[in-house]
This record gives C-alpha cells, sequence and structure tokens, in this order.
C-alpha cells in the first residue's frame, strides 16, 4: 500500500491533471490518514492548489515543516516519492492515477471487498504489466470498482438515531425544530410548496404523463421556478438540445413569444429584443445559476456524477436540483444479471435515490425527473389514476418521495395534476393549471375541469 501511496503523490506532485483529479476526489486526505507523513504531505498539496493553482515542489513543503519533530520522516518519505522518478519501472504513468486511487481504497478492507477479492486477485498478485492491463481490468470490473468505491466515499452523519435510548434530547430537537433554518426548495406548485415548505435535499420527485402531456414544460417551469427561489440547477435532457430548454426558460423568463424566439431576427419585435435584453441584464445579476446538458443514452448516475466533478472544478457550479427529461432514457449504473426493462428502470430509480441522499458526501440534492406513462393510462379516468401506472418498474415510484401525474387538455390549454404520491403532504389532490405555449409558461388555474369529461367515454 506504501507504494500505491507514494505513486499517487508523485503524481499528484508531478501532473497538474493528476493533481485536479486528486482535488475533486473528496477523500484526497482521508486516503491516507492512517499515515502522518503522508496526510501532512497532501495537505500540503490541497493548501498550495487552493491558493495558486498549482503543485507544491517537495521542497517547499520540506522547508516549511523542517523545524518540526516531523523533518526528518519528511525527508525519507520524499526521497522515497521521488525514487519514482529514477526507476523506469516504478515511475507512474498518469493514466494510471484512477486506478491507483480505487487500489487504494480497495486496501481498507471494507467487508463487500473481500466478497469481490477473487475478481481482484490481480491487484494484490500485482499482474498488470501495462496500461493496457489496467484499462481491461477496469472495464471487465468497473462498476463494481466504482459502487465499491462509492460505498467507501460515502460517510453520511445521521445514519443512526438512538430513538429510544436519547429520547431526551430527540424530543428537545422536535421542539426546537426551526425549519426556516433548512434549505428548501419551491417547485412553483402551491399544493407541495405549501404544506411542505418546498422540497428538501434527498428527494426525488417524479412527473407522470402520457406521450405529448407537456412534461418537459412542467420541467421548464419548474427549473425556471427553483432557479428564481434561489437554487442552483443542473437540467438534463436526452429528448431535446439544450438549445430548445434555453429557449424555453428566456422565453419564460421575458414572457417573450417562444416561437418568435425560436424562429430569430426576423420575427421579434422591437420590444422583444429589449425585453429579451433586459432579462439577460437581470439574469446575470442572480448568483445561481440553470446548467443544461444533453445526456447520451448510455449515460449513468456514475457519469452525470463526473459531469458535476467537472463543472464545480472548471466553473465552480454545484447543483441543488437536478432535473431529468428523462429518467428511463439513463442506463443504470450496476450491472445487471438480466436486461430486462422493468430491472433497468428501477435500478436507475434506486440509484437516482441514492444519489439525492450522497451527492457531496451527504450534503445531498434534489432529483426531479419526469417519466412516461402505461399507454392504456390515456383512456382510465383521470380520478382513477394511481403509482401502478408508472411504466416499466413499479419500483420506480416505489423510490419517490413526491410524484404528480399531468394530463394536458389541449382544447382548453388546460393542464390536470394529481398528486398520487407525497410523504409530506396529502396525497390525491387534483388540481388545474392553464398553460400559454406562447411564452412556455404554466400557472395555477380557476378551471377545475376534468379531463374525463372531455376524453373518456
Amino acid at each position: 500500500m506504501e507504494n500505491i501511496e507514494s505513486k499517487i503523490l508523485y503524481l499528484a506532485i508531478k501532473d497538474k491533471e493528476c493533481l485536479n483529479k486528486a482535488i475533486q476526489n473528496k477523500l484526497f486526505i482521508s486516503l491516507f490518514n492512517a499515515d502522518e507523513i503522508n496526510t501532512i504531505i497532501a495537505q500540503e498539496i490541497i493548501v498550495w492548489y487552493e491558493m495558486y493553482r498549482t503543485q507544491p515542489s517537495p521542497k517547499a513543503i520540506y522547508e516549511k515543516h523542517q523545524n518540526s519533530s516531523n523533518a526528518a520522516k519528511l525527508k525519507l518519505r520524499f526521497k522515497s516519492i521521488l525514487l519514482l522518478e529514477n526507476d523506469k519501472d516504478e515511475c507512474p504513468n498518469p493514466n494510471e492515477f484512477e486506478y491507483l486511487i480505487n487500489s487504494l481504497k480497495l486496501s481498507f478492507g471494507n467487508c463487500e471487498i473481500n466478497n469481490f477479492l477473487t475478481k481482484f486477485s490481480e491487484i494484490n498478485r500485482g499482474q498488470f504489466q501495462s496500461v493496457d492491463d489496467i484499462t481491461s481490468f477496469v472495464k471487465k470490473y468497473g462498476s463494481e470498482l466504482a459502487n465499491i468505491s462509492n460505498k467507501i466515499d460515502v460517510k453520511k452523519e445521521g445514519e443512526y438515531s438512538y430513538t429510544t435510548l436519547e429520547i431526551e434530547n430527540n424530543v428537545e430537537k422536535i421542539i426546537n425544530k426551526d425549519i426556516s433554518t433548512e434549505k428548501r426548495f419551491k417547485i412553483g406548485q402551491k399544493h407541495i410548496d405549501e404544506p411542505t415548505s418546498g422540497l428538501r435535499y434527498g428527494e426525488l420527485l417524479l412527473i407522470l404523463g402520457n406521450i405529448n402531456s407537456g412534461k418537459s414544460m412542467v420541467l421548464t417551469n419548474i427549473a425556471y421556478n427553483l432557479w428564481k427561489d434561489g437554487a442552483n440547477v443542473f437540467l438534463l435532457t436526452v429528448e431535446m438540445q439544450p438549445e430548445e430548454f434555453d429557449e424555453r426558460i428566456i422565453s419564460r423568463a421575458s414572457a417573450v413569444n417562444y416561437t418568435n424566439i425560436m424562429n430569430g431576427k426576423e420575427y421579434l419585435k422591437p420590444d422583444e429584443i429589449i425585453a429579451l435584453r433586459e432579462t439577460a441584464k437581470f439574469i446575470k445579476t442572480k448568483p445561481n445559476q440553470i446548467i443544461t446538458k444533453f445526456l447520451n443514452r448510455s449515460d449513468n448516475v456514475g457519469t452525470i456524477a463526473k459531469y458535476l466533478d467537472d463543472l464545480e472544478l472548471e466553473r465552480g457550479f454545484v447543483p441543488d436540483v437536478v432535473l431529468i427529461d428523462s429518467l428511463e432514457h439513463i442506463e443504470p449504473f450496476k450491472d445487471l444479471i438480466e436486461d430486462k426493462d422493468h430491472l433497468k428502470a428501477g435500478t436507475v430509480a434506486i440509484e437516482f435515490k441514492e444519489f439525492a441522499n450522497t451527492f457531496r458526501n451527504g450534503r445531498g440534492c434534489v432529483v426531479i425527473s419526469t417519466h412516461q406513462a402505461k399507454t392504456e393510462t390515456e383512456k382510465k379516468k383521470f380520478k382513477d389514476i394511481a403509482l401502478g401506472d408508472f411504466g416499466r418498474s413499479k419500483i420506480v415510484p416505489e423510490n419517490a418521495d413526491f410524484a404528480l401525474y399531468i394530463r394536458s387538455l389541449s382544447k382548453i390549454n388546460t393542464m390536470n395534476v394529481k398528486l398520487i404520491k407525497a410523504r409530506r403532504c396529502q396525497v390525491g389532490l387534483e388540481w388545474s393549471m392553464a398553460i400559454d405555449f406562447s411564452k412556455a409558461l404554466i400557472f395555477d388555474s380557476e378551471d377545475n375541469t376534468h379531463s374525463e369529461n372531455l376524453i373518456d367515454e
């Protein structure tokens, strides 16, 4: 293990890209917390990076600690690290960096890792002869390695509550609880926002509807409402290009005709151009952001986490809310024994619920996603819609904290909404929203026309 640590420190000092990856790894220091000297070196690398955005020299670290009791040990450790440079067989390649990090995590002896030791025996026997060997190994067992790494990475506070043993403390917590100090996120739906004070980190909300029911329009409005309420929003789209969402959000923010925005300068009126520029000025005054990304159908919760690491490093962007259009088009992160649609959909829902809980090592985030309703749902009466109408897998809604069903009525530009699952407010509520397609806008409506009166029997 000491040689693995030496290689990691060597690459972090010598290669800026590896240093960036080390900084992204939230447990960079704790990987070395069993060794006082390596911890000092890791801490100094991070401090130097934060101050100068570059690597420190071993000399700079040593001189800072040369009068401490660790000076002699530091000198020896740097000697062992830098000796790698003169040994062709030992000198690590930057391509090995992620493998080295994973290898170090595996050395902690987690019980799950022991269950996989037969598969990972190559690490213990040192059978990797080249970077290609490492690549083929990671490709073969990558998802299992990553799953294990995630479980090691995430150290959630509050995993246990000693309900009866600490009853007095727990009661006092309830009496003194002030939810106004908790971060909440309002989606612009009063039937959820008012009784819950908004969504909390760790919660998963699903928007269920049939094809062309307006799910993406609802998601656009939620994205804008969340941003306006102060949230950083990461919007992921499989079915639409990011620019299409941009245009909808800009139409929503500026009240400029959406068709004119899509068609550009020949259609835009002078007052609309002024409104668009004023909207741009207003949006620039807000510190929080909306960032939209097009997803490949091979993407999963692991690749999305990587995109977020990159955005944090490049843009300083950390989302409060991740919106997905749509969950069912994303691949599971975990390898499945059977390649079946219902297993895929259920696994993806479980993984994103876990992601909502564990993002940023337990701070969490809110995840909101659209999902397809069963085709036969279109023929059901609105009042009869229930959790069983989710397409592909019943496991999907089981993992949601909130689930909405929407049905749009183009004849009267109205969308009916039903709350079919809720952990913190009344389930079964029905309400209506008006749709102004010209401004990509959805808002509460007094019209409570039920969809079955128009399209059922």
